[in-house]
């Protein structure tokens, strides 16, 4: 597999993409108590809508197309996935 950009910038930095995502999704858990929520997830840039069943998979398909692009080595995205569900714990415990 060749990575899809001529010049990575930052593979063992944490992907700031999966730190929002993976809050939200730890939001979603926290406050509906299950991880089993099925969505759909349009995008204008891509012109899809990829489906999801749970909260985990959006964390997932994030993780897996900054390693696939060759913008990050997969022990940055798990970093990056524990650092968001970290994030979106805080905000649900410090909530006016």
């Amino acid at each position: 597999m060749h990575p899809q950009l001529s010049n990575p910038l930052a593979v063992k930095r944490k992907p700031w993409h999966a730190v929002p995502t993976d809050m939200a999704t730890e939001v979603l858990l926290q406050l509906f108590g299950t991880k089993e929520l099925a969505f759909d997830w349009s995008s204008n840039v891509t012109g899809t809508t990829p489906n999801f069943d749970s909260t985990d998979d959006i964390g997932k398909e994030v993780q897996l197309a900054r390693i696939a692009g060759g913008m990050h080595f997969r022990t940055a995205t798990v970093h990056g996935n524990i650092l968001g569900m970290k994030v979106g714990k805080w905000v649900l415990k410090n909530r006016s």
